[in-house]
């Protein structure tokens, strides 16, 4: 190993020790918030949060021969109090199965080049406001993202993201975000607009929130009509990327998958704590990749747009 390959890996354990030190703090500062609201009397102040979302990716064909569809389920769960009237700590937790299925021979490869990707992360959310009405989003976070087989040690993702917008009047909050990310051999740094705009009492626009199954990275236009219904439709950026198999066609690779979501959503709210949304779209300019241990690309192909459909039921307690 090369001397930046060991200062990678040394880089890596020391994030991965301060994010785990985040936690046990984000842990004991909310257990200690809460009892001391108990003690004054106040009672439990901790929002809790969970969702499901099983989505569909119908199949599509690929370019170079072949075709594939995904069928993936997303699981969250979410924990957050306040430190003070300007400050909150949480706690997030994501599980998430993708299965691939594969048919005909690919550019890929003659086998299948991965079935199932199991993602499993954590996040801690800090936030703060300003008697300027500044609000600041700064979110330490882990991954482990691999195929079955794959070995643990060898899929860790991890970064940061950090937020800032303003109250510019009651009706609009507009900023900008920053996210630093090691995805398996990959750095990668990308800024994106944060916004919520309350255009009219009924038509607001905003980022896609995280249960979805488009993810944060984007905009969306809502219409919310009678208070507990919601139509919006928006797009989005994904990536997911993925340490494979160590017994695959190309052993600890890893693999990629691109494309962006064009979506339309449902929405209806079911009393004060449950939601449901059905999601339908389609993903474009779509493409998957194979790269070597190293993170050099080996191979990779586009595929043609694919159809979702996806639902998910969040709800708080």
């Amino acid at each position: 190993m090369n001397a930046w390959g060991s200062t990678a890996k040394i880089l890596r354990h020391a994030f991965f020790v301060v994010v785990v030190d985040a936690l046990l703090a984000g842990t004991l500062v909310a257990s200690a918030a809460a009892q001391t609201d108990k003690a004054s009397g106040r009672g439990q102040r901790i929002a809790y949060s969970a969702s499901g979302t099983p989505i569909h990716q119908f199949e599509s064909d690929l370019a170079g021969g072949g075709q594939f569809n995904v069928t993936r389920y997303f699981l969250a769960f979410d924990a957050k109090t306040p430190l003070n009237r300007t400050q909150a700590v949480g706690l997030t937790l994501t599980y998430s199965l993708e299965d691939y299925n594969f048919a005909g021979r690919t550019a890929l490869g003659d086998q299948q080049p991965w079935d199932r990707i199991h993602r499993l992360g954590v996040g801690v959310p800090f936030s703060f406001s300003s008697a300027n009405r500044w609000h600041f989003l700064f979110t330490p976070s882990l991954e482990f993202a691999r195929e079955s087989g794959a070995d643990w040690n060898d899929a860790l993702t991890y970064g940061v993201v950090f937020s800032a917008v303003r109250s510019v009047r009651p009706t609009l909050t507009i900023g900008v975000g920053v996210g630093a990310f090691n995805r398996l051999e990959q750095n990668v740094l990308f800024v994106f607009p944060a916004v919520n705009w309350q255009i009219t009492q009924r038509l607001r626009l905003s980022n896609p929130f995280r249960a979805g199954p488009t993810g944060p990275a984007g905009l969306e236009l809502v219409y919310t009509h009678s208070g507990k219904w919601e139509i919006a439709g928006g797009a989005a950026y994904r990536s997911l990327r993925f340490r494979l198999d160590d017994n695959g066609p190309i052993p600890n690779g890893i693999g990629e998958e691109r494309a962006l979501p064009l979506f339309g959503r449902l929405s209806r709210k079911l009393g004060q704590a449950l939601k449901l949304d059905l999601y339908a779209g389609v993903l474009v300019e779509g493409q998957l990749s194979i790269d070597d241990p190293n993170g050099n690309e080996v191979v990779s192909d586009d595929y043609g747009s694919a159809p979702f459909v996806a639902l998910t039921i969040a709800g708080r307690f």
